[in-house]
């Protein structure tokens, strides 16, 4: 279109009806094809599932710990693959039987595979007892999951974080 007063084009610039409807719609066949893959990758995957319920449950319990400013102990039980706390004041009881209500069991197609603390080294057997002061504070530890196809993720405690981080395969800390 030409002006008449300047006699220069002006470009009017937008999108036709026609060209609005071919986007929506390739955006929406994009979706219909990516959100199931997506889904079944995030949350029927096994090994990601447990380890977000690890995540969880060790920082409920640095929580708990801050909140009632006590020292606990988790327990992890690497040969029975679960997890459970209790009070400072109460550890050393109930390993054989904790209540039901404390524990975290993994589910049977995700072990735990091994566990490292600065202060012991590597551990793969038996009960490990982790200690939490009452600030939530931990000895830098990596717990290791793995799943049925040799899949492992590495769950990292630093002493000062409340953050867990998470890394792919077998993590070995320096």
């Amino acid at each position: 279109m030409r002006d008449k007063v300047t006699g220069k084009t002006s470009g009017i610039c937008g999108f036709t009806l026609l060209e609005l409807i071919i986007v929506i719609f390739l955006i929406g066949l994009l979706l219909v094809v990516s959100v199931p893959a997506l889904r079944d990758n995030l949350l029927n995957d096994p090994l990601r599932s447990a380890g977000r319920k690890l995540i969880g449950y060790v920082g409920g319990v640095r929580e708990l710990v801050v909140r009632q400013q006590k020292p606990y102990h988790i327990y992890i039980d690497l040969d029975e693959n679960r997890l459970w706390y209790l009070p400072e004041d109460q550890a050393g009881t109930d390993q054989d039987d904790p209540p039901e209500k404390v524990q975290l069991n993994l589910p049977g197609d995700v072990e735990l595979r091994d566990i490292w603390v600065r202060s012991s080294g590597n551990i793969s057997r038996g009960v490990h007892e982790l200690w939490l002061s009452r600030q939530g504070y931990v000895d830098k530890t990596v717990i290791r999951l793995e799943d049925g196809d040799g899949e492992t993720l590495s769950f990292v405690l630093h002493p000062f974080l409340s953050e867990i981080e998470i890394r792919e395969g077998y993590y070995e800390p320096q």
